[in-house]
């Protein structure tokens, strides 16, 4: 309540005040506060009253003055607060018209003091985080946190929203800058030369690669509905609630371009494929019913003494008395599986759901639950069986139709989607399969006596002689001599089903299903025994089955994502690279299984280290230093974490230590527990044996159910037969990514079992987060009931009370919040005195009050407090909220905003020097430095515009540069069209250029003239030959066919020289010559008309005698040099 007006003094003072709530906008009453309220009245900040931005400049500081700051706030839509750098959200459960292009690009925009002036906004923490990697050029964090149904995922998504816009713009006017530049260029040639003015047509403009931008965006995009289809899912907390942890990465360039991003899951809720919600159960004891719908929301009314539901509303009748049922008096499933599934049975069209065997969603064991409403007396309920299964705000058939076209982004082909539809399919039709017992005999003989030791692989699953069934019910072999069992005949079909969706033998995978190993005995060679299963755990290695099968599918779709996503960037990018943590929110139920225990954990595991960050390393490096800091009191869950980590007697040690345990049982694990933390303040066993209770830091103490040691003993076997790195196999294998897949080794994780892998995982996790400048948002649900305007007071408080928000708000206000090293302070912030004297009048107190001596020696110490006392004496710093210690600089929120309101004024004319002398000397690096500053002070005028464009041709020249060389040194004639395509889109031209060109057209030339050649050898014509020889020669082409034709042409100019001779002896009397010119001929084998008038010639000369004796001659000639060549 809010104080209107207060009359007279003590208990005789008249008070009245107004209710303040969110949802009550305006027309509030005011009444007389009772006695008892008046004694619970504090006073509250003016700030408060009036709805401040950031809660630190609160002069009076309680949680009611929070309460009410946020109240006001979000009475007017204003949902983000502050409290220094920490952003607090209110999850308004509607659509608001704050996430703007406008909005994003005042951030964008604004300079450092302008920013923190700026309303409180997650674009304006996004463009912090962005300004800390190029600054700090270290690695930020953005950790959200909250509990489900506070707007966690949301937030990750304006994050990315901000990001991507800005990359998209950096993106564009980059690629406009270099095309403007390049236009004023090409004007200045054209001045000069007018015959270059057609160039303009052909060059094009030097741009940054669209495609590849939009295409990292698209990525970006589209993973968020992918992963939300396989990995949320409907809560009584919230209807889209995220079953798994997610650390999103984003890399930048120095512009302020995404070249990749990834994404590594944490924990994701298995069980709830298999087991969702709370069965409530309607009583109607001889009544009809009413059943009513608006919407998605139905309504059961009965009874005449009630009032019944107005007519206007979409109605199922039954005739008979009716009256609005209580919430008790129901039975439907408050949660849903996963989103995908539901999609699946809705969205896949006729043809897709013959192919994979799909039934009525509601037909589903593992559906159907969720859509189930059994009321006695009332049979007819299947319409409302399928509207129970909607959730507000999502489609199926809509979202199934985002999630097809995400996996087209992620470059799933149609095969691929058919086989990830076929495992979702499978694991649907496996919840259908039911079991009956058998006598042991008909069981052996139902598998034919094959009870053989022998290993099945389904997907990437491995089981070996069928331990599977033994690990998944928790139980050791007792010797039970139980009936075994086999698939039901009515779900023999939907055995087949799954069996043939996952290229599976039936009767394979039934035997996996209902016989278990026991180890092996030395009877025949170590003999596996095999003992059949009773129904009960045929069942439950059917969950275990199914549950395997959705983890492994959700794994290899994170690969794929990744696959698509992760680029080549180098280690420069590894440190622009901004990671989002959106950790499921922590939930407490009746009864919480093992991996509702470790989410909640996960939750406690974060809040320390937000305790460590805010708190302790303030404290722990005041003290070291030698620095007064006030006292900082806190919400220390320290208790916890020592309660469930110590080794070894903590809560997970004992029960990792249970799971090895021959014959181990749940009573004995908790009869441990209980012996070993009995008065723990956090710790109590539960009555009955049911359980234990956790008291977390968030409120309420959770209980965990004494089926924990079952659930352990599941996930601990479970882990050495599933490889994280592999998919199922019906899946397209996974494409190799260039990092690792998550935040440990492969080899280390299978190592483990039971809860060690997951407390692995999140150590490795909060490991990589100490290494980041962490930027924290803290989500708020203004109420349970998730309606919009509407803001709890009781609910909200619990909330701020569990983040310790007052006592953040405290340190931020009181506490040393930045400190820095000398080094580090001094590079930051010697911009701010640079070219200037240090007057001993002013540095002499400073140095006597913080160093102790007039004259301290020179070093990093002294130049800090310098730096200090002249922005005290320019007052520019407050004379008070900063000290020096042994080793760093300790400021307070308010003193580390002035110092950097005053650096980035000094930064800018420092920056504007640099842009000058960088395009003066056109030098790539230094050009590159410039810039980078200039970004970091968001400068933006026309310099940069210039430099920005001079770099932008810069690298475009030394790519051509390269390029031109490359394929000069390869002689590749395509390689250097492509290059000098380079070089003339920007006018480039040089020494380089002009050699490139000369190569080119030389090489143009050869490949003509090895043309010519080819014709002329396939012609055969000597005078064709000699030409296309002597346009080799101009060309210099010197190759094999070169050498050919050479020689081709010297062999025709000898047999034409020959016919020349034969010509003239022909017409002459000289025989002996005409006859040794004709044994040439017959020795080449050359047969032209000429030789045949030779012969003629011959044969006229010696007539027929003397040709005869002619012939003689020859014939012994012959003989005689065939002999000699012998």
């Amino acid at each position: 309540m809010t104080v209107d007006s207060c009359t007279g003094f003590g208990e005789a003072a008249t008070i009245r005040a107004h209710q303040t709530a969110a949802s009550a906008r305006g027309g509030s009453s005011v009444r007389v506060l009772r006695q008892e309220e008046v004694s619970r009245i504090q006073e509250c900040d003016v700030l408060a009253l009036e709805g401040a931005p950031d809660m630190v400049k609160f002069a009076k500081l309680s949680e009611a003055t929070l309460l009410h700051n946020l109240r006001v706030r979000y009475a007017r839509d204003d949902i983000y607060t502050r409290a220094g750098s920490i952003l607090i959200s209110v999850n308004p459960f509607k659509r608001l018209s704050i996430y703007t292009p406008e909005r994003m690009a005042q951030c964008k925009d604004a300079d450092a003091k302008a920013l923190q002036d700026l309303e409180p906004h997650v674009y304006a923490l996004a463009e912090a985080a962005f300004r800390g990697i190029l600054v700090e050029q270290r690695q930020q964090s953005i950790l959200i946190s909250g509990e489900s149904g506070a707007g966690k995922t949301e937030a990750v998504k304006a994050c990315l929203q901000a990001r991507l816009s800005v990359s998209h713009l950096v993106a564009r006017a980059s690629a406009l800058r270099c095309m403007q530049y390049l236009v004023a260029r090409s004007n200045e040639a054209i001045a000069t030369d007018p015959a270059r003015a057609n160039d303009r047509h052909r060059s094009g403009a030097c741009q940054a690669n669209p495609l590849l931008d939009e295409y990292v965006e698209e990525c970006i995009v589209q993973a968020n509905p992918l992963l939300e289809a396989i990995g949320n899912a409907k809560t009584v907390r919230n209807g889209n609630s995220s079953r798994f942890g997610k650390w999103v990465e984003v890399q930048f360039d120095a512009s302020g371009f995404i070249t990749a991003s990834r994404v590594t899951s944490y924990l994701l809720e298995k069980s709830r494929v298999t087991e969702h919600g709370m069965v409530r159960t309607a009583t109607l004891p001889s009544m009809q019913v009413l059943i009513t719908t608006l919407g998605s929301s139905p309504t059961l009314v009965r009874s005449p003494s009630m009032q019944v539901l107005t007519p206007t509303l979409d109605r199922h009748v039954l005739p008979g008395p009716t009256a609005v049922l209580s919430q008790d008096e129901r039975t439907y499933h408050d949660e849903r599986t996963y989103h995908v599934l539901y999609q699946l049975c809705r969205g896949c069209s006729r043809e897709q759901s013959t192919k994979l065997k799909l039934l009525p969603a509601a037909d589903f064991h593992y559906l159907g639950d969720s859509a189930a409403l059994k009321v006695s007396g009332v049979d007819d309920v299947e319409w409302w069986a399928a509207s129970c299964m909607q959730v507000s705000g999502v489609d199926d058939v809509e979202w199934w139709a985002a999630s097809c076209k995400a996996m087209d982004v992620f470059a799933i082909d149609d095969e691929g989607q058919l086989a990830l539809q076929s495992v979702l399919a499978a694991v649907l039709h496996i919840g259908n399969l039911t079991f009956e017992a058998m006598k042991l005999a008909q069981h052996a003989c139902a598998h034919h006596g094959a009870l053989s030791p022998q290993v099945l692989h389904i997907g990437n699953l491995t089981f070996e002689a069928m331990k599977l069934a033994q690990q998944d019910d928790g139980s050791a072999d007792d010797g039970s001599t139980d009936d075994g069992s086999a698939v039901s005949g009515a779900a023999k079909p939907r055995l087949d089903d799954a069996a043939e969706l996952l290229g599976l033998d039936a009767t394979a995978f039934e035997e996996a299903m209902t016989v278990k190993s026991v180890g092996k005995f030395p009877v025949v060679q170590f003999t596996v025994v095999q003992v059949p299963q009773p129904p009960a755990k045929a069942t439950a290695t059917r969950d275990a089955l199914a549950r395997a099968l959705y983890g492994q599918l959700f794994l290899w779709i994170i690969g794929r994502i990744n696959a698509t996503m992760d680029s080549d960037a180098g280690t420069a990018d590894a440190k622009r690279t901004i990671g989002m943590l959106d950790i499921f929110g922590f939930e407490s139920f009746k009864k919480n299984s093992l991996e509702q225990l470790l989410i909640n954990f996960a939750n406690e595991r974060l809040q320390a280290h937000f305790n460590e960050y805010i708190f302790r390393l303030e404290a722990a490096e005041c003290e070291a230093e030698g620095v007064a800091c006030p006292r900082l009191t806190f919400a220390d869950n320290s208790a916890v974490m020592t309660l469930m980590t110590s080794k070894p007697t903590g809560v997970f040690s004992l029960m990792n230590e249970e799971v090895l345990v021959p014959n181990a049982s749940d009573a004995q694990l908790l009869q441990k527990l209980t012996q070993q933390h009995r008065g723990h303040s956090e710790f109590k066993a539960m009555k009955q044996g049911d359980g234990f209770v956790v008291a977390h830091y968030a409120g309420p103490a959770s209980s965990c159910s004494s089926s924990a040691p079952a659930e352990c003993r599941y996930s601990a076997s479970s882990s050495h037969r599933a490889a994280p790195d592999t998919a199922p196999r019906r899946l397209p294998t996974r494409p190799n990514s260039r990092r690792a897949a998550g935040p440990m080794a492969l080899e280390t994780a299978l190592e483990l079992g039971g809860t060690a892998l997951a407390l692995c995982s999140l150590d490795a996790l909060v490991h990589m987060l100490k290494d980041t400048t962490p930027h924290f948002v803290r989500c708020v649900k203004p109420n349970k009931e998730l309606v919009a305007d509407k803001l709890d007071g009781a609910n909200v408080m619990r909330q701020l009370l569990e983040m310790g928000m007052v006592s953040v708000v405290r340190a931020r206000k009181q506490g040393f919040a930045h400190r820095y090293t000398f080094e580090r302070f001094t590079a930051r912030y010697a911009y701010l005195i640079k070219g200037r004297e240090a007057p001993d009048a002013v540095c002499t107190p400073a140095y006597l009050e913080h160093l102790k001596v007039a004259t301290p020696p020179a070093g990093e110490r002294r130049d800090c407090v310098t730096i200090l006392a002249m922005m005290v004496a320019d007052e520019v710093l407050a004379p008070d909220g900063w000290a020096v210690g042994t080793g760093k600089v300790f400021l307070k929120e308010e003193q580390q905003q002035q110092l950097e309101i005053a650096r980035e004024i000094a930064l800018i004319r420092e920056i504007t020097e640099q842009l000058r002398d960088a395009i003066s000397r056109s030098d790539v690096t230094a050009l590159e430095s410039a810039i980078a500053g200039a970004l970091q002070v968001q400068l933006q005028d026309d310099l940069v515009g210039e430099a920005q464009q001079l770099l932008s041709l810069l690298q475009a020249r030394a790519k051509a540069t390269a390029a031109l060389q490359s394929a000069i040194d390869a002689r590749d004639l395509p390689a250097l069209e492509i290059a000098l395509a380079m070089a003339l889109k920007i006018s480039f031209v040089d020494e380089l250029v002009q050699r490139a060109q000369h190569l080119a057209s030389q090489l143009v030339e050869q490949q003509k003239a090895t043309r010519a050649l080819a014709d002329a050898l396939q012609s055969n014509e000597l005078d064709s030959l000699k030409a296309a020889l002597a346009a080799a020669v101009r060309a210099g082409l010197n190759t094999g066919i070169v050498k050919e034709v050479e020689r081709r042409v010297q062999a025709l100019d000898q047999v034409a020289q020959l016919d020349a001779q034969l010509q003239r002896e022909s017409d002459g009397l000289n025989l002996a010559l005409l006859t040794e010119l004709l044994q040439t001929a017959e020795d080449v084998a050359h047969q032209t008309p000429a030789v045949q008038r030779a012969r003629q010639r011959r044969s006229d000369l010696l007539g027929d005698r003397g040709a005869a004796a002619c012939t003689r001659t020859l014939a012994t000639g012959t003989n005689r040099r065939v002999a000699n060549d012998r």
